[in-house]
């Protein structure tokens, strides 16, 4: 089994990725380090010299070509919005949408500030809210197609989750 996590930039897919993957006994992978990894330079670097387009094209192929079983991926925010990348997620593991207030995700991608390209310009936190608001807007149809939706503002209990993504059974829940 795979599990793939998605949401906004700032919701925690990593810090949970580990998490999960330790009490899982599975592997982790972010999917951004391994398109740094498979790049050779940063996401800020790819964007700036090959551009969004280029980027979201390797990403979907890394997203496509990790996919060992027993994994757990935190997948970029963008991610499930490009290509047929949310349905590939969608029948190749268990979806999990970290739904974050925007107020807490401005506030944690302002200290991020210079590793997320598509952050730049934003000098403030009011001005990041509105932003990400704005992205999250565009993104939540893609965000709401997840298996599992967690809602970050409350402790998330990794026993409980565990046993709920054991559980997932996708025929039942398409019915």
């Amino acid at each position: 089994m795979r599990v793939y996590l998605i949401g906004m930039p700032g919701s925690g897919k990593s810090t949970l990725g580990k998490k999960l993957a330790e009490a899982m006994q599975y592997a982790f992978v972010d999917l951004d380090t391994e398109i740094e990894s498979s790049e050779g330079k940063s996401i800020p670097d790819i964007f700036e010299h090959d551009g969004e387009d280029y980027f979201r094209k390797i990403e979907k192929y890394i997203l496509q070509k990790t996919t060992p079983d027993n994994t757990i991926i935190a997948t970029g925010g963008g991610a499930p919005c490009f290509y047929d990348n949310m349905d590939f997620i969608n029948n190749n593991g268990v979806s999990i949408f970290i739904d974050t207030p925007v107020k807490e995700l401005a506030s944690r991608v302002m200290k991020q500030i210079g590793d997320r390209p598509l952050l730049d310009g934003i000098e403030n936190l009011e001005d990041m809210t509105r932003l990400l608001a704005g992205k999250r807007e565009k993104r939540i149809g893609f965000y709401e197609q997840a298996d599992i939706v967690l809602e970050d503002d409350q402790e998330i209990d990794i026993t409980s989750l565990v046993q709920q993504v054991y559980n997932f059974d996708k025929q039942t829940a398409q019915e």
